[in-house]
């Protein structure tokens, strides 16, 4: 086995969720600037949270990402089953990680 990059080949990720993914987005849900919201919700109802292209940390010019570290809290959480039984309730105010610029 080789040394694996740690790196996301992105534009695959992103045709895979381009594909029968309906977006929503919020803009600013916290009210801080400039912290847009992307959602992707799938028939299936899998939703996929991102940022939106317009998220200040996406920008173009932006800081990079040092360390992204989720809370325990969501980390942990695992859902099961076809009603996605404990799964995670999150908010316009739920913080899933905290960010080291």
């Amino acid at each position: 086995m080789g040394d694996e990059s740690a790196e996301h080949d992105t534009s695959s990720l992103s045709s895979v969720l381009a594909k029968g993914f309906e977006r929503f987005y919020r803009l600013d849900p916290a009210e801080e600037g400039a912290e847009d919201l992307c959602v992707r919700r799938h028939p299936n109802g899998l939703l996929v949270l991102s940022l939106a292209p317009t998220h200040r940390l996406v920008r173009v010019g932006a800081e990079a990402i040092k360390e992204l570290c989720y809370r325990p809290a969501m980390a942990e959480n695992e859902a099961f089953g076809k009603r996605a039984k404990g799964g995670a309730t999150v908010g316009p105010k739920t913080v899933l990680a905290d960010v080291k610029l």
